[in-house]
């Protein structure tokens, strides 16, 4: 027989199966609505409706604006991917309400997406990299690069409304898992929902209209014959983080350090904790913030201590902080991304502005900078220019020198369970670890075993006035359990209480146990980038909108009479002060990958750590505005060359 509509079925009688039953009608049964030119105990087929629409939420079960688009820190976003995701980050898969036939009885799921479980076996998912979930790490399977389907926890009973991971499931991607989803390196994550007869005899149980009326999802037919497998695809894109941009030393201490420590040149600010953050907020916008000293957390970090580095920002003399020409200031950055490899590094592009004794900004594209050629030839190099990026004319950087003291854990800092006594952290010792994975990464034996002090004293050609690259030999692999996302968000946690990756695997299975190995792949995940840049002191700076078409060589051959140019000469700006800005980007296997400014919608990393555009009150110069990525700024009047006595730094 065929129902117009079946009411009901006995209890006894209701039968979940695709083979050909015999149904008895409940007493009562009006037979006007068996549909005309049936008969009444004809076979039947029961159809089981599963559905599978999936939306990603955040761990709170927030709808993601825009699935996320231009809140990731990425060069370039796939426009394909519905999902931009992040490394070390929690979400929610939520099994959305949808119609399943335009079938009566079937329908619209309504707000509640368990309607349909109740005819549900099992819900899986797979993933295009590692995923935590319910206890367990699961791992890329060799060949694949995705994950074996994961069984999706099944609810006591299909209308719990509490943890209920039919409807939420809640997963979280590990700080190591394997960025992927740009142009030609595209994956999605997939789901499948199964009737409670999908192991049925399947086989004759299929027309072309039931396949149809699957609107937002497809009939999968598997070559068992199994069919009404409801099945659902997420196209997706997973980065990292680059954050914690700081200024953590310079080499004239006494501007900052007061009279005691006059004599001395290199000054490292992590070691009184007066470190220069990008703002007053970690990487989600909040105010704990971790010293680089010792990880110990501050919720007000003050203001004095943020960039961009300028007078009112020193802590001993409160009308100076702004740099001189001359001067060297380093800085670190931290990386939560798949750049441990040998070619992964940070690019930063230095630019200039000038803002004159009056307020007045020139920006970059107007002026010009040059500086004497180091060679002795009298010669001057443009900012940007083939001479400046020549090689031979870039500086030398190295991990260990004085400024960047405190900015790396030394083997001093580990916890009891490695080893050592003094309990402020888990691991320690980043130089020791790295040197470890590079001797084991390329083969490194003998004279070429590298060793913490090989590692912290290596020097590179790293930068000219154009250009900085912090390559592999100025990066550490820098993994601690704190930096994790919760034990950093919301309510942070020091040493006692943070939670580690072990500590949530709760799956007893010894083959995905945590392990050793696994411990190390954690912390390489987390790496931090070391760098210096310096100011030339003899720096001569050309206002363009007052010497259009200016030419230092054309300037040259007629000044003063041929006989050269003089540092007081009216075509240079010999007042004011000049604005540097990074641009930091990172590259992965040669290509863009994140970058400092982010997205407009939530991934610039400027606004998220609380950059502040405004001067600090106080500030004697006639800056009126920064703009973000703007790190410190160069008093045109001083210079090293120019040793100032001691008592300058006694007037305020």
């Amino acid at each position: 027989m065929r129902y117009k509509r079946i009411v009901a079925f006995a209890a006894s009688l209701a039968v979940f199966s695709l083979k050909t039953v015999q149904v008895q009608c409940v007493d009562g049964l009006d037979p006007a609505h068996i549909i005309d030119g049936y008969e009444g105990f004809e076979p039947i087929f029961v159809h089981t409706p599963v559905i599978s629409p999936v939306v990603i939420t955040d761990e709170d079960g927030n709808d993601i604006p825009d699935g996320g688009k231009d809140r990731s820190e990425l060069v370039d976003e796939n426009p394909d991917a519905w999902y931009q995701l992040r490394l070390d980050t929690e979400y929610k898969m939520h099994w959305d309400s949808m119609k399943h036939r335009e079938i009566l009885g079937y329908g619209e799921s309504g707000e509640n997406p368990s309607k349909y479980d109740k005819y549900t076996q099992d819900k899986w998912m797979k993933f295009p990299f590692e995923v935590l979930y319910d206890g367990v790490f699961y791992e890329l399977q060799p060949g694949t690069n995705y994950t074996d389907w994961i069984r999706i926890k099944r609810p006591a009973h299909w209308t719990d409304s509490v943890d209920n991971h039919w409807i939420d499931t809640p997963i979280y991607i590990p700080s190591y898992a394997r960025e992927m989803g740009e142009v030609g390196n595209e994956g999605s994550i997939f789901y499948k929902v199964e009737a409670i007869n999908v192991d049925g005899d399947l086989a004759e149980h299929y027309a072309e209209e039931e396949e149809s009326g699957n609107i937002w999802f497809d009939l999968v037919i598997a070559d068992d014959g199994a069919k009404y497998v409801a099945t659902y695809e997420i196209p997706v894109q997973l980065s990292g983080w680059i954050y914690d941009f700081t200024i953590t030393g310079i080499n004239n201490g006494s501007l900052y350090a007061g009279e005691s420590d006059l004599g001395s040149n290199e000054l490292s600010f992590v070691m009184s904790k007066n470190e220069k953050k990008a703002g007053t907020k970690n990487r989600f916008g909040e105010d704990n913030i971790r010293y680089l000293v010792d990880g110990s957390l501050t919720g007000a970090w003050p203001e004095i201590n943020t960039i961009t580095l300028t007078d009112g920002k020193s802590s001993q003399f409160t009308e100076q902080g702004a740099l001189w020409k001359g001067q060297t200031f380093s800085f670190e950055l931290k990386t939560i991304a798949n750049l441990w490899n040998e070619n992964d590094k940070v690019d930063i592009i230095p630019t200039f502005t000038y803002v004159d004794n009056h307020g007045n900004k020139v920006d970059h594209d107007h002026i010009k900078a040059f500086y004497n050629n180091p060679d002795g030839s009298g010669s001057y190099i443009e900012y940007g220019s083939s001479r400046d990026t020549l090689t031979s004319n870039w500086m030398s950087t190295n991990i260990g020198s004085k400024m960047q003291e405190g900015a790396y854990y030394t083997k001093d800092m580990t916890d009891s369970e490695n080893g050592g006594a003094a309990r402020k952290y888990h691991f320690g010792d980043w130089s020791t670890f790295t040197a470890e994975q590079y001797n084991d990464k390329f083969g490194l034996s003998g004279m070429d075993t590298l060793t913490s002090e090989k590692v912290l004293g290596k020097s590179g050609m790293t930068y000219c006035l154009s250009h900085i690259i912090l390559d592999q030999h100025l990066r550490l692999y820098s993994g601690e359990w704190e930096q994790l996302s919760w034990n950093t968000h919301e309510t942070p946690l020091e040493f006692e209480s943070v939670s580690r990756y072990s500590d949530l695997d709760h799956d007893d299975a010894a083959d995905t146990e945590w392990l050793p190995e696994d411990t190390e792949r954690f912390r390489t995940s987390m790496q931090t980038w070391y760098g210096q840049f310096y100011i030339p002191s003899d720096l001569f700076i050309v206002d363009l909108n007052k010497h259009p078409g200016f030419d230092m060589e054309t300037y040259m051959a007629t000044a003063n009479g041929g006989l050269g140019i003089k540092e007081d000469d009216p075509v240079f700006e010999k007042s004011g002060y000049l604005i540097v800005n990074f641009n930091i980007r990172t590259y992965k296997n040669g290509k863009g990958h994140l970058r400092y400014e982010g997205g407009s919608a939530g991934g610039d990393m400027w606004e998220t750590e609380g950059f502040n555009t405004a001067p600090i009150a106080g500030d004697p110069t006639p800056i009126t505005s920064f703009e973000e990525g703007d790190v410190v700024v160069i008093d045109l009047e001083k210079s090293v060359k120019d040793k100032y006595s001691p008592g300058i730094f006694g007037v305020n």
